[in-house]
């Protein structure tokens, strides 16, 4: 007999009853039927049923029980529900759940609850439930005061006896306070296997892109949620009200299991659903697939115009894969831009889809960033302040407004996957476009201590205006490095002329009244100024690893504060000192100050290099804190800082940081794997190392890892810092191939220390058994592939070497990245170049002649379309314009070197018409990296030798082409006109003889 609750809304008057003939409430299997009571109320004394939790029994069976509206009872099954009856209609009920939302989780209008009787009963058992008196809150809510415990079930006699409502935990171990899902985790649910993966996430992570609460902290920083609570488990589709939802739970559920045998038939209710949002049963099948599909850009066609809609929660449930590509969520991002000039979205719908597209836009999309909080300014505006001309809003959606705000702010900030620094100005431009809307908004939204953080974040990763150029130079070369006055104008300059913006933002905060705190020192230091208000090195940081919120706990925040310290030093003796000066104040070691210490060990001493073109723009030196690298001790013995010891070696703080009880975990591990300069040394200390992760790190190191299911175990940054090892000390005598040979841990171990070139076989076995959705692990190795010592004579076959792995990332959903694409360009260059030099064509050869060019251009398009397909470029210049992806100078220098050697003149005029579409965006990327204008014009060169084909290699472009590139580029005044022939010449000679970088 299947399970029916009647569901009723809460009325104010109720007594105690199990059931009636009128409305028998059916038990799960295993329970059964309670003797019908006396009528009109009366409590009876049913064998069946006991008094529970905060509800005395009455003193007399026939008393009436009116000062609960909810009574608890239990069957002698141990099941535990509520029950009541309404006095006014006389309906009696039993309810599972809350009673403010349906049993698929939404919330729904009081007179719209739904009411689920036995089978032929009639309409006048359930219908006519007025509202008496208040509703009481649910028991899970934050500060309800109730209580009342929440439903249980302890022992459950059949698969669905158990069954109290969706997310309900069947589990007879599990009691307390129970979790339930939301309708796109009832979705989530319904898929199974492999595909699963792609969005199945930890439902009590810390990250706010994945919370399902939006407001997840209350005063004072408190978390809402417990995150200690059972978790939920799959509900029963067969017991909740049909929806869209539902239907495609049910649906994605028969794909995942059933054998595929007989159709899938849909039920006639379903159908009725379908028609009455205008869908049919193909669009279920179409978003299924849309779903569980691996390969996130065939996925989102579902999104592509011309095809209908699809309803709102399925670009929602989309947003929550892991990953996507830049493709797929260019597609998302204009189906949302249509869809708005259609009609707008609800609040709730903005604030999850903003979050989510901000995630994604940051691992592979930065450029969009921007467009992302237009789209939320637009939004609000809409939604919180066109309905409301004449009044202003309620407390409750001021607070949210306000709340989300800094939220979005606090979002943006966070580092994006590449390129962080440089990704600042996408963060910083997007910040302002939200600050804005928050100022004309009447009164005004503040700014909280998080959106106060968030901004600071962003400012400390932008270059350093002129006047905070000003005040690096005058910065004298002792230690502090307090000011120097060059010239009697320099008197005038104090301590207001020399704070940061980053520094100003902070003060601003104090003065609204937020008091300092270790989080915002630490800001302080990066800012340029130490605790003591003594100067330190203004120094460019992404701050990663903080949260905006609370900042974590205090002896971390005090370490990171000795390490913000050393690393806003210029000198590594100067570095040194500070590190010194931490030991001495008797802290506990800890490796967030050695991580700090051994990047100054690692990188190298800075020295300008030369420049490339004598009449090239010259830009200005990078000051101290504007590169990682150290600059040299200063010249004067009088300037040095004293320092008791003398600065170690890598080795030697090595053995240093062993001594203590430091076990590094995390990024500096990592950090220490990607740099180590021993092997044995390295080695020996991942053999101490071997139980972190789970024992992940031991499978590594004896192999059994190729021989077992891949997990997540081992985070993917590390397992990418690992390969990276092997590919730094191994050798590239032969090529790779997937054939594994079993060998034994003592066999593999003994190879592993003795044969450099199975580093590099077991490197690729790594890559092709984990397959991670994580570009630096596959760049880690094909870096090595590319720039082995023999590449100009194994061109070809790194080529093909290189292909293979594409098509092994494209098996995993993972398009090229702008570095992997630089190094296939190098690669092409050095196979053409391998084959010119050449006497004769083999098969390889001419293979690749025909699919090289054609490869090139399709993996250029593929970067900096966007996903747009056959869609025209938008060539405006509005707000609601998505910008295009955009490559560095260097790798656009790599891409017209490689067309110009293989002589594809289309290509190279294509690659022209691009840069000039989007001049503006090309522009800015090209400032905003140093040495980029530089870069830029040595692309511009090699574009003019590949089209007139100076080298003599073949015949030249066709001189109509030629001329229209040229009226092309010398259309966009910055960039400096058309090469000359003195610079073509200069160029070819360089490389002719060796001497040109890419």
């Amino acid at each position: 007999m299947p399970l029916t609750f009647v569901l009723a809304v809460p009325g104010s008057h109720r007594c105690f009853l199990a059931s009636t003939p009128r409305a028998a409430l059916l038990l799960p299997h295993g329970y059964s039927h309670f003797p019908a009571p006396a009528p009109c109320g009366r409590i009876a004394k049913c064998p069946g049923a006991r008094w529970l939790h905060n509800s005395r029994p009455p003193a007399t069976p026939g008393k009436k029980l009116r000062a609960k509206p909810w009574t608890y009872f239990s069957t002698q099954a141990k099941g535990t529900f509520r029950a009541g009856h309404c006095m006014k209609s006389g309906v009696f009920f039993a309810q599972a759940g809350f009673p403010r939302r349906s049993v698929d989780g939404r919330f729904l209008p009081r007179e719209n609850h739904p009411v689920v009787a036995e089978e032929g009963a009639t309409s006048s058992m359930v219908e006519n439930v007025p509202t008496l008196g208040k509703e009481p809150r649910r028991p899970d809510d934050e500060g309800t005061g109730s209580r009342e415990k929440p439903l249980t079930v302890e022992e459950p006699s059949s698969p669905n006896a158990g069954f109290l409502f969706p997310g309900a935990s069947n589990n007879p171990a599990v009691s307390g306070r129970l979790w339930r899902k939301s309708r796109s985790e009832i979705v989530l649910d319904a898929i199974h296997g492999p595909v699963g993966e792609l969005y199945h996430l930890p439902l009590h992570t810390k990250k706010p892109d994945w919370r399902s609460n939006l407001q997840p902290r209350g005063i004072g920083g408190r978390r809402r949620n417990n995150p200690h609570l059972p978790l939920p488990q799959p509900a029963d589709l067969d017991y909740m009200a049909t929806s869209l939802h539902t239907i495609l739970a049910r649906y994605i559920t028969w794909q995942c299991t059933s054998t595929k045998d007989l159709e899938y038939q849909f039920r006639l209710q379903e159908i009725v659903v379908l028609r009455s949002h205008g869908y049919t049963s193909d669009h279920i099948e179409l978003w299924a697939n849309a779903l569980l599909e691996k390969n996130s850009y065939v996925a989102a066609n579902v999104f592509q115009s011309g095809l209908s809609a699809p309803p709102m929660f399925l670009v929602l449930l989309f947003l929550r894969r892991r990953k996507i590509t830049a493709r797929a969520l260019g597609v998302v991002m204009r189906h949302v831009d249509n869809r708005l000039k259609a009609g707008g979205l609800d609040w709730t719908s903005t604030k999850i889809l903003v979050i989510r597209l901000l995630r994604h836009a940051r691992q592979v999309w930065a450029e969009t960033i921007p467009w992302i909080a237009s789209f939320f300014n637009k939004q609000a505006r809409s939604i919180c302040h066109e309905d409301l001309p004449h009044r202003r809003l309620n407390p409750k959606m001021r607070s949210d407004l306000t709340y989300f705000c800094n939220t979005v702010l606090s979002l943006i900030s966070l580092p994006t996957s590449t390129r962080p620094i440089l990704s600042s100005g996408h963060q910083q431009s997007a910040q302002f476009k939200v600050l804005k809307y928050m100022a004309e908004c009447t009164p005004a939204i503040i700014v909280t201590r998080v959106g106060f953080r968030a901004v600071t974040r962003v400012q400390l990763a932008q270059p350093k205006t002129s006047q905070e150029r000003e005040w690096a130079v005058l910065k004298g070369p002792s230690w502090p490095p307090w000011k120097v006055d060059r010239i009697a104008l320099d008197e005038e300059k104090s301590y207001s002329f020399g704070q940061s913006r980053a520094s100003r933002i902070m003060q601003s905060m104090f003065e609204a009244g937020y008091k300092p705190q270790l989080w915002d020192k630490v800001a302080e230091i990066y800012a340029g100024w130490d605790t003591d208000q003594s100067p330190t090195i203004q120094t460019r940081t992404s701050f990663p690893g903080l949260s905006t919120y609370r900042g974590g706990s205090r002896k971390r925040l005090v370490q990171l504060l000795w390490a913000a310290r050393i690393r806003t030093t210029r000198t590594r003796r100067e570095a040194w000192a500070c590190f010194l000066a931490y030991e001495n104040s008797k802290l506990h070691p800890h490796q967030e100050v050695y991580h700090a210490m051994f990047e100054k060990l690692v990188y190298p001493e800075y020295y300008a290099p030369p420049s490339d073109f004598d009449d090239a723009p010259v830009n200005e030196d990078p000051l101290p804190g504007d590169m990682k690298e150290a600059l040299p001790d200063p010249a004067s013995p009088k300037d040095l800082v004293y320092i008791t010891e003398s600065v170690p070696s890598y080795e030697r703080l090595f053995h240093r940081m062993a001594g203590t009880d430091i076990k590094p975990t995390g990024r500096f591990l990592a950090f220490l794997l990607v740099n180590a300069s021993d092997f044995e040394l390295t080695l020996s200390f991942l053999k101490s190392e071997r139980h972190q992760y789970r024992n992940g790190i031991a499978r590594l190191l004896d192999g059994s890892a190729l021989h077992r299911i891949p997990t997540r175990e081992v985070p993917e940054y590390i397992l990418t810092a690992f390969v990276r090892f092997l590919c730094h000390f191994g050798r590239f005598p032969r090529r790779p191939d997937d054939i594994t040979i079993p060998l034994t841990p003592e066999e593999h171990e003994d190879k592993l220390r003795t044969d450099r070139p199975y580093l590099l076989d077991y490197a690729y076995r790594i890559l092709t058994r984990f397959q991670p959705r994580y570009h630096p692990a596959w760049t880690a190795y094909i870096e090595r592939l590319v720039y082995r010592s023999s590449k100009r004579r194994t061109a070809l076959a790194t080529y093909t070497t290189f292909c293979s792995l594409l098509d092994k990332m494209r098996s995993v959903d993972l398009d090229i990245d702008e570095e992997q694409f630089s190094l296939f360009c190098t690669v092409v260059f050095d196979a053409a170049t391998q084959i010119a030099r050449s006497n004769s064509l083999g098969a390889d050869a001419l293979l690749f002649l025909s699919n090289a060019p054609l490869e090139c251009r399709t993996l250029f398009q593929i970067l900096v379309g966007g996903g747009r397909g056959s869609s025209p470029v938008d060539k405006s210049h509005s707000e609601s314009r998505i910008p295009p992806p955009l490559l560095s100078p260097s790798t656009l220098h790599a891409y017209t070197r490689a067309l110009s050697i293989l002589g594809d003149y289309e290509g190279m005029y294509s690659f022209s018409t691009w840069a000039t579409t989007h001049r503006e965006e090309v522009t800015a990327r090209i400032n905003a990296q140093a040495g980029g204008p530089a870069m830029w014009r040595k692309t511009l060169v090699a574009l003019r030798a590949g089209l007139e084909n100076t080298d003599g290699s073949g015949e030249p472009a066709p001189r109509e082409l030629r001329e229209l590139v040229m009226r092309q580029v010398e259309g966009v005044q910055e960039w400096g006109g058309w090469p000359s022939k003195k610079e073509v010449d200069g160029y070819l000679a360089r490389w002719r003889s060796g001497g040109l970088r890419s």
